[in-house]
């Protein structure tokens, strides 16, 4: 059975975006395969980059990690969310690093006495996870010394690592210098994740491993003072047409008549919508790729479909063809975004679960 809409992710995209973030940083590579690599499919990714030489992973949730390991996954993988401290065993369990990132769970991780391998995560300034920097030498030397525990990294993260110049990220990396040099041989450092790989700040070089993210699957942030050099994206969006409809002047067009058809021509109905991760706010804004032809997104996107329209007959348009959500044949990732208000991460961790992926090396 084939699902209408589906995702091209292109393994060998990804791993040339590796060697670029390998050759820009000069460090080992944790990839952060969270949301489904991003929305890329965390298994088929993460196998490939296995093969690629990592042997570092990082999700965002417990089950993400139980889902990897089930599927054969032997690296390390770190979960940087808080588990709930009956979730703990579950981390001996299958081998994975647990983040320590609030006080309570500290408390827990000491009182426990699981033999439990953590990352201590230090809030240098991002303000939404991580112990206080003032408590740094007492949570390092109370984790390194405890019997049962094996403390094998040391992180933080940055706010706005990708702004050259950005005070901010001068005042966080000051204090991550400060708190590497606590940390005792043998346990490495991170700071640098994908918006620092990229700059000329220094980040990186202050990182024993980078935590590439985004950059792994050919995006960035388009607000970044240096845009990544040589990433291609890994992933195209694609749907098919069911139903061609002439229209005149005038016809209203999807929920709430909020399109109106500007002439005579013919409305292509795709089979695609919200519920796929074809954003809403791309209604009577975006546009799609039908051939070598760009066709604008015609009224409301729906939760299942979305309409285009072309008044142009030179456009040869048969149901059944293929149209071009994003990737090449049409719009970048990082238009759609911009046309969408929001950024290239949102709209590929919005790829639904009903969208089939189809994997090409």
């Amino acid at each position: 059975m084939r699902a209408p809409t589906r995702a091209e992710i292109s393994l060998a995209a990804i791993r040339r975006n590796l060697d670029l973030i390998r050759t820009a940083s000069g460090r080992p590579v944790m990839a952060v395969v969270k949301a489904n690599a991003y929305g890329h499919g965390a298994i088929p990714v993460s196998s490939s980059l296995v093969e690629a030489g990592v042997e570092r992973f990082a999700v965002a949730t417990l089950p993400e990690a139980v889902a990897l390991r089930d599927a054969g996954l032997k690296g390390r993988v770190l979960v940087f969310g808080v588990p709930h401290p009956d979730e703990l065993e579950a981390f001996v369990d299958h081998g994975l690093e647990l983040t320590v990132s609030t006080p309570e769970l500290l408390t827990a991780v000491l009182e426990g006495g699981l033999p439990l391998a953590v990352q201590l995560q230090i809030d240098t300034g991002m303000v939404r996870l991580g112990l206080p920097t003032a408590g740094t030498a007492e949570a390092i030397q109370a984790l390194s010394s405890h019997p049962s525990v094996s403390l094998t990294g040391v992180f933080t993260h940055f706010a706005s690592a990708d702004l050259e110049g950005n005070p901010q990220t001068a005042a966080q990396l000051e204090a991550w210098r400060q708190i590497r040099a606590l940390v005792p041989a043998g346990v490495e450092t991170h700071a640098a994740a994908s918006g620092g790989v990229f700059t000329s700040l220094g980040v990186a070089a202050e990182s024993d491993v980078i935590r590439a993210g985004i950059s792994l699957y050919g995006l960035y942030d388009p607000a970044a003072d240096v845009p990544a050099p040589g990433l291609q994206p890994a992933m195209r969006l694609l749907s098919r047409v069911v139903r061609i409809q002439e229209v005149t002047a005038g016809t209203q067009v999807s929920y709430g008549g909020r399109w109106t058809a500007p002439g005579s021509g013919r409305i292509l109905t795709i089979v695609s919508g919200y519920a796929d991760g074809v954003p809403r706010a791309l209604s009577s804004r975006g546009h799609v790729g039908l051939g070598p032809h760009r066709l604008p997104i015609a009224g409301t996107v729906c939760m299942d479909m979305f309409m285009a329209f072309t008044e142009d007959p030179a456009v040869e348009a048969r149901v059944g063809d293929e149209v071009v959500i994003w990737g090449p044949g049409g719009p970048s990732v990082l238009e759609v975004a911009r046309i969408a208000g929001t950024i290239p991460y949102e709209i590929v961790c919005g790829v639904s679960q009903r969208v089939e992926r189809v994997f090409t090396n």
